[in-house]
C-alpha cells in the first residue's frame, strides 16, 4: 500500500489505478476478496 501511496504521489503519474486505494472504485469488492493488494496496478505517465 505504501508503494501505491508513494507511485500516485509522483509528479510524472497522472493516473493509478490499484484496488488497493481507497479511491478505487473496485476497493471494496478488492478488499473482501483479496487477502493483499500486491502486484496489482497500473499507470498513467
Amino acid at each position: 500500500m505504501r508503494m501505491a501511496e508513494f507511485v500516485a504521489r509522483h509528479p510524472a503519474v497522472t493516473a493509478e489505478h490499484s484496488p488497493g486505494l481507497p479511491h478505487h472504485l473496485g476497493h471494496a469488492i478488492a478488499a473482501r476478496r483479496m487477502m493483499a493488494f500486491k502486484g496489482l496496478r497500473s499507470l498513467r505517465v
